[in-house]
């Protein structure tokens, strides 16, 4: 079956991302405590009720067209490819004191980094499209903006492994795809650990002598993507460049077997099996709106030919 045939859970809404996070939303900018703001890094959050998906990407960085190529850049290039933030992780909301505002708490990450670089929950605010995220510690907030798409579904499902299905090697472990209307994001996690370092690009440094030793740093995928007018999803962005501009992922081979999801599909001349857990699956409408009190909604009404003369 396609993936948007998969049947439609019913789960509770207790410890749930609520409908207000849901979706996809980019970082307008991050403000530090002491008056720093970063608004160049093109940062991608996709929230199912229970999965979110990271991805953090600094401009101008190298754009090898393969492993190979990489190879071939300098240390400090490759460095910087390393640098790239992104994952996948366990969600857990707690509500605040109004219907727009609680906490959440992320673990069990499966990202890019050998090191925990977010390690506090986010306090949250919505208000339309504008969700703020504040650090309990006061470190920082993000403005993060609510993306448009037209209805289509909420799809959340946790990567168990990708294998390749003639050889039964395992090309990745632990990761997942979240598709938000008309967006999407994949991780695949590594199928091997690392060798312990304090960060990835020390491990990126530590085998400059050994080159084919990168491979395993970037067998990890974390890409976001578009849907096209097709209907497939294009990779717009990824920690590994040359992912972007190609299909993310196929949407056909999918079964239901037991409590698991199996997708057996050629990608790339390969046949790949990969085993899921469904974890949200429900539709989608892309609302950018929140709910206002009486009040506010006529003061925005007496007010709207100097408020909105400029609004979007």
């Amino acid at each position: 079956m396609n993936l948007f045939e998969l049947p439609h859970l019913v789960l509770p809404e207790a410890g749930a991302a609520p409908r207000w996070t849901r979706g996809c939303f980019f970082r307008r900018a991050i403000t530090f405590f002491d008056g720093a703001t970063d608004t160049t890094t093109l940062v991608v959050w996709l929230q199912t009720r229970g999965l979110t998906f990271d991805l953090r990407i600094a401009p101008g960085r190298p754009r090898p067209h393969d492993l190979g190529e990489l190879r071939r850049l300098s240390l400090d290039d490759v460095v910087r490819l390393a640098e790239a933030e992104g994952g996948l992780a366990e969600s857990t909301f707690e509500a605040g004191t109004t219907e727009t505002s609680g906490s959440m708490n992320w673990g069990g990450w499966v990202r890019a980094q050998v090191h925990d670089g977010w390690p506090e929950p986010g306090e949250l605010r919505r208000v339309g499209d504008c969700l703020t995220e504040f650090a309990p510690s006061g470190a920082y907030v993000e403005d993060w903006r609510a993306q448009r798409s037209s209805p289509g579904v909420l799809v959340g499902l946790v990567l168990l492994t990708e294998n390749d299905a003639r050889t039964g090697a395992v090309l990745h472990a632990g990761g997942g795809l979240v598709v938000a209307g008309d967006h999407a994001g994949l991780v695949r996690g590594r199928p091997t650990a690392l060798p312990p370092f304090p960060r990835l690009v020390d491990c990126v440094r530590a085998a400059d002598g050994e080159r084919e030793r990168w491979d395993d740093v970037f067998r990890f995928e974390a890409s976001y993507a578009t849907r096209s007018a097709s209907g497939d999803y294009v990779v717009a962005a990824s920690t590994l460049p040359f992912r972007e501009g190609r299909q993310l992922m196929s949407l056909d081979g999918f079964t239901v077997e037991g409590d698991l999801v199996v997708q057996r599909a050629t990608e790339d001349d390969v046949d790949i099996e990969r085993r899921f857990r469904l974890e949200t699956c429900e539709p989608y409408d892309g609302e950018r709106a929140t709910s206002a009190s009486p009040a506010a909604q006529s003061w925005l009404d007496a007010e709207a030919s100097t408020l909105l003369r400029n609004a979007r």
